[in-house]
């Protein structure tokens, strides 16, 4: 990795940073964030002004009654940008958009039962529900930051390479990751789909901190993920988790 590629990722991690602060906090400013990121003011400074005029943050003026100088309050500015999400099992599949909040403003469930449950239509009704998703937001599409895949079975999310999913025909090696950038040249990433639910279920109840946790999901299959000092712990193609056959009691039978 050359010199400039370091900056600009280092940039990059900043600029995340301070954002997830200003996502989960009620009242943050700028001397808020240095203080909790320790990096220089100058660092702060520029980076708050280059979102500000991106259009991702806004300023909120304090009206708390306080002596000497009131703070200036950043916000996350919802039309900052929009994420659309997909997650799918061989009955169903969900499509929603999320603002830069993480509000969700938009919902659709279609069943995949039946005669979609072929590789081809389902990855064809996956494109349709991203194409019903921009249609929703109208001029706004241009403002969508990310297209997030919730996989079920086997996956790598690096590749963004779906492995196999057993319950639906023909789900075997299917480079999804790469066939939707090249549809709608947005960046995709592909995600096990309980996993997924992991990092929703962190963010919502838990306010994105989370030391120590089981998560259960028992749909077509049955899947546990844990969570270990506030990060879920996942292997490269999805198999941390899978319970697969169990035998239960004395008996002999597999569950």
């Amino acid at each position: 990795m050359g010199s400039e590629s370091i900056v600009e990722s280092r940039k990059y991690y900043q600029r995340n940073k301070m954002l997830s602060i200003i996502r989960l906090q009620e009242n943050v400013s700028r001397f808020d964030i240095k203080k909790e990121t320790s990096y220089s003011m100058t660092t702060v400074l520029n980076t708050i002004e280059d979102m500000i005029k991106e259009g991702l943050i806004f300023e909120e003026q304090c009206m708390e009654n306080r002596v000497g100088r009131k703070p200036v309050w950043l916000r996350i500015n919802p039309d900052g940008g929009y994420f659309i999400g997909i997650e799918f099992n061989s009955r169903s599949m969900f499509c929603v958009i999320l603002d830069f909040t993480g509000e969700n403003v938009y919902l659709k469930e279609c069943s995949v039962s039946g005669q979609k449950s072929c590789a081809s239509a389902v990855l064809e009704l996956i494109k349709n529900n991203i194409r019903q998703a921009q249609d929703f937001l109208g001029e706004k599409r241009k403002r969508i930051v990310g297209i997030g895949i919730g996989v079920p079975g086997y996956s790598d999310k690096k590749s963004g390479m779906a492995i196999s999913y057993r319950h639906i025909r023909g789900w075997d090696k299917i480079a999804l990751k790469k066939m939707i950038e090249a549809e709608f040249e947005i960046p995709c990433h592909i995600e096990n789909n309980v996993n997924s639910m992991v990092y929703a279920y962190k963010t919502l109840i838990y306010n994105g901190k989370c030391e120590d946790m089981l998560f259960v999901s028992v749909r077509t299959g049955a899947r546990v993920i844990q969570v270990v000092n506030n990060m879920p712990v996942s292997s490269s193609e999805g198999f941390s988790g899978e319970l697969g056959h169990v035998k239960v009691g004395r008996g002999s039978r597999i569950c």
